[in-house]
């Protein structure tokens, strides 16, 4: 694709792309709207900039490049960000025991789970980002879910105590 000079294009990759990308960011970096944006927003630079292989889709780019930057960002969890959602304090209290659970885990772990049940991607996609198989992708799925409800009960068991 090479650079992009066409302001339309870069328009329509955005709209397509933009809101999914940067909540995917957003859960990376724990919360930190400031850190998902800047984020967000390098990667699209970047992304646009660079030449695609003939079977790279510009969103595995994006979401590579998006990966790479976030695993250097180290900031704490920062949960305040649920106060804006309109739902019981029930559901906010129980969306903070899976938030806290979901950053206890490593980072590939993370990017794993968000990719497949928060993108949406199919596991060819994730194989192609992670460059792994995509019998390891399954596998490392499994094993990332499993250890998700591990983290959540653990959580759930010392607060009813």
């Amino acid at each position: 694709m090479g650079y992009i000079d066409n302001e339309k294009m870069v328009k329509e990759l955005f709209n397509l792309y933009g809101h999914k990308v940067f909540a995917f960011i957003l859960y990376l970096v724990g919360l930190d709207q400031d850190w998902a944006y800047d984020i967000c927003a390098d990667s699209f630079v970047e992304a646009i900039g660079m030449n695609l292989s003939p079977n790279e889709s510009f969103l595995t780019k994006l979401i590579s490049i998006a990966i790479s930057k976030a695993r250097i960002t180290k900031i704490m969890p920062e949960f305040g960000g649920l106060d804006f959602l309109q739902v019981s304090e029930a559901d906010k209290g129980a969306l903070r025991i899976v938030l806290e659970a979901f950053c206890k885990l490593d980072f590939e772990t993370k990017v794993i789970l968000l990719l497949r049940d928060q993108m949406n991607l199919g596991y060819e996609k994730i194989s192609n980002i992670m460059h792994k198989s995509e019998v390891d992708v399954k596998t490392k799925l499994v094993q990332a879910r499993l250890l998700l409800r591990k983290e959540i009960e653990n959580i759930f068991n010392s607060k009813t105590r």
